[in-house]
């Protein structure tokens, strides 16, 4: 968020920008001296910063966590705003469902998530007699770039198929946010958990996120 709010400010960005900051204690706030020193030097810029755990303190600002009250009385016609959220999981998820709760629309929101995606427990199942030739009904994805076509299972995003190969595909969060793993689908049907990197243009001309579709039938992508 400092590398966004750095890059906007160096670069004189004429438009409001608000940044929503929160915080357990006072010494969480990092970035502080250079927040407070961005904000005298932009007029555009305000810095917002709620601090849940006042108690014991000498903080005179903002407390309690974000909610729907305190997102609109620190950003003026948010409804209108675009809003990029980084954080912890849970923070995300919480202030994005805040935000749809006072009326700011699903595509004006943009969330940013960074580790590995969170591990995911099969349940167990009880064994089956192995599958004849007749049984097996796995679709295919043709990798048009690499020149292989390879199965991939239900439980199976592209980008996995893609790795079980030795197929390149770049990627970061693996959890549908930062869309480092876009590619094209030029044939077939997927379905995602999470799209939040793609535009919509994006996704009426094919643009896929690998690291979370997982195919409806058979796919041709472009990698």
């Amino acid at each position: 968020m400092m590398s966004v709010l750095r890059y906007l400010t160096a670069h004189c960005w004429k438009k409001e920008i608000y940044f929503i900051f929160g915080v357990r204690k006072p010494e969480d706030i990092i970035f502080r001296e250079e927040l407070a020193y961005l904000e005298k030097r932009h007029a555009n810029l305000r810095v917002w910063i709620t601090v849940s755990q006042p108690e014991s303190t000498n903080w005179e600002g903002p407390t309690g966590r974000l909610s729907a009250e305190s997102l609109n009385e620190a950003v003026p016609n948010i409804q209108q705003r675009l809003i990029h959220i980084c954080g912890p999981g849970p923070m995300m998820d919480g202030t994005k469902q805040l935000l749809l709760s006072i009326g700011v629309p699903q595509e004006q929101i943009k969330m940013e998530a960074f580790g590995p995606p969170p591990e995911k427990v099969k349940p167990a199942t009880p064994a089956k007699a192995a599958p004849t030739p007749e049984t097996v009904d796995s679709p295919s994805v043709e990798f048009t770039l690499s020149e292989k076509a390879v199965p991939i299972s239900a439980d199976q995003t592209v980008l996995e198929a893609a790795e079980d190969n030795n197929i390149e595909i770049d990627n970061s969060c693996r959890a549908g946010s930062c869309g480092a793993c876009k590619v094209k689908m030029l044939a077939g049907e997927v379905e995602m958990e999470v799209e939040d990197a793609l535009e919509e243009d994006e996704k009426t001309s094919g643009v896929i996120l690998a690291c979370q579709a997982k195919a409806k039938s058979d796919l041709k992508i472009e990698a």
